[in-house]
């Protein structure tokens, strides 16, 4: 795996590309740039993922760290499922409210990861060493607590649930304002269609991207990732599918990225 050195001077971009690439505003508020929500606070990205039935992606913050995972469909019920998990616990308590007329439900549960751990043992009978498939929906260890937020209109069949595991105040602030400061949720968008957005990488192209880079110049050239996971309190990483010569499927190319939403790592699978 490569990894960024901060005191390194890296090369930012091309001349032409900053000239021929530069961000049209216009573009920049559309399901297929910022997800379900509009009008994101500065500093929040939308980092797509892989979904087939419901659309499901995340958001990061660069101000705090804050990582916000989302799912939108119908009979989605993340509330139910962290409920559930622990029925007779005391520390799981459910609220509920509305923004701007649109009704939410919200449920937090501390110690979030010893819970989901315990919930995984219990369920495939193994441990979690050896469920090395879902270590990337674990919420960090540093984080004491989780909030899921569920909001559905009164006549309507969609849910559109968010889960973030705060590890500080500051990040249990700017998730705050993002859900509850204003009405975000797109609630007439059709979700995008990510295949048709995501491109493969040719394998010198994924070898030549330069560590240093910022996640918004990334998207410019090369369009929105296939996939994305919370790494570590404040971090977030990316993948991109990386072509093989005369060999299917692809590899997957993994850029890790920190707070300030920077290339600081990347591995070819």
């Amino acid at each position: 795996m490569t990894r960024h050195n901060p005191a390194q001077n890296v090369f930012h971009l091309a001349l032409c590309f900053a000239v021929a690439c530069a961000g049209d505003p216009s573009t920049t508020d559309r399901p297929e740039t910022s997800g379900p929500l509009k009008d994101l606070p500065a500093g929040w990205v939308y980092l797509p993922r892989s979904y087939v039935d419901v659309w499901t992606g995340a958001y990061h913050d660069a101000v705090s760290g804050a990582f916000v995972s989302f799912i939108v469909g119908e009979r989605v019920d993340e509330i139910e499922f962290w409920t559930d998990m622990q029925p007779n616990e005391p520390d799981v308590a459910t609220t509920s409210g509305d923004v701007e007329g649109i009704p939410y439900r919200t449920v937090r549960v501390e110690s979030p990861r010893d819970k989901m751990v315990n919930h995984l043992e219990t369920e495939f009978g193994q441990p979690i060493e050896e469920l090395s498939g879902f270590a990337r929906t674990l919420p960090p260890a540093s984080c004491p607590s989780l909030r899921v937020v569920s909001f559905r209109p009164t006549n309507g069949d969609v849910t559109w649930a968010f889960t973030a595991a705060s590890c500080n105040a500051s990040q249990e602030a700017r998730v705050t304002e993002l859900l509850f400061s204003q009405m975000r949720i797109r609630l007439q968008t059709d979700r995008p269609d990510l295949e048709e957005q995501t491109k493969r990488l040719t394998r010198a192209q994924f070898q030549g991207l330069a560590l240093g880079t910022k996640l918004s110049d990334l998207r410019q050239m090369l369009g929105p990732p296939a996939d994305s996971y919370r790494v570590s309190t404040d971090g977030f990483a990316v993948i991109y599918f990386v072509s093989q010569e005369h060999v299917d499927p692809a590899r997957n190319g993994t850029l890790v990225f920190d707070r300030l939403q920077t290339v600081i790592e990347k591995e070819l699978e």
